[in-house]
């Protein structure tokens, strides 16, 4: 898959110069921040848990910690303010 500079990935492989363009391909294929379709709630901790390549229950428990501790605003708020930024994965 070849990637240009903007492709979310930052590992990159030189393959082969081209004269038009300088082009990189990456060694694993370009990952972006999205919602998972197959989370709990919304998709952001299974979302996050994809982009990073780990597994998501820490996620999750970190996430349920914070609600607790912290209560609704500060916790609560940036997971929702995650879930209407974040673009949901494609189909």
């Amino acid at each position: 898959m070849n990637c240009h500079w903007d492709c979310g990935y930052k590992e990159y492989a030189r393959t082969e110069y081209k004269r038009a363009y300088d082009k990189w391909e990456c060694e694993e294929p370009c990952r972006r921040l999205r919602r998972s379709r197959h989370g709990l709630v919304f998709g952001v901790c299974q979302g996050i848990a994809e982009w990073l390549g780990i597994a998501v229950w820490p996620l999750r428990v970190g996430m349920i910690i914070a609600l607790i501790v912290t209560g609704f605003y500060p916790a609560g708020l940036v997971y929702l303010l995650a879930a209407i930024i974040m673009k949901p994965e494609e189909a």
